[in-house]
């Protein structure tokens, strides 16, 4: 007599079906990784070109307080050399700060304190929000000697 020797080789249904879930948990788990990597870049890109902008205004606010500018002329350097607008004054805590603001892109908005006072030590603040709802997206502020006649 013969013995019956199976021959078959192959994959059952039930094997197959259960490489094929845990092959869609695992894709699936690295497609949510992916995808939640690539919001991470958008978010902190958006983050590091404001940074960049606000860095940027900085630096030409530093570069114009190197001329000379009596203490009521600031605002009217930074207004004609930058461009800026005039928005108010505010008073915060008994200081008066000179506010101007400038439309950067399509939805954000930059805008410079800057302390009006009498002394060669200027307080600045530069911060862009989106344009909308006022949302900050960086700020940087900084103590400056603005060269120029005191009175």
């Amino acid at each position: 007599m013969k013995k019956l020797v199976k021959t078959e080789k192959g994959f059952t249904l039930v094997e197959v079906l259960a490489s094929i879930v845990l092959l869609t948990l695992i894709v699936t788990t690295f497609m949510m990784m992916f995808a939640m990597g690539a919001r991470t870049n958008v978010a902190s890109e958006g983050l590091f070109n404001s940074t960049y902008e606000v860095q940027n205004v900085m630096e030409k606010i530093i570069e114009l307080s190197d001329q000379s500018a009596a203490p009521t002329a600031r605002v009217q350097t930074i207004k004609s050399e930058l461009g800026y607008t005039q928005q108010t004054r505010v008073v915060k805590n008994g200081t008066s700060w000179a506010r101007l603001t400038k439309k950067v892109g399509n939805q954000h908005v930059m805008e410079i304190r800057l302390e009006e006072t009498e002394s060669q030590f200027v307080r600045v603040l530069v911060e862009v929000s989106e344009e909308g709802n006022g949302k900050s997206k960086a700020k940087m502020e900084t103590l400056l000697t603005w060269k120029g006649v005191n009175p």
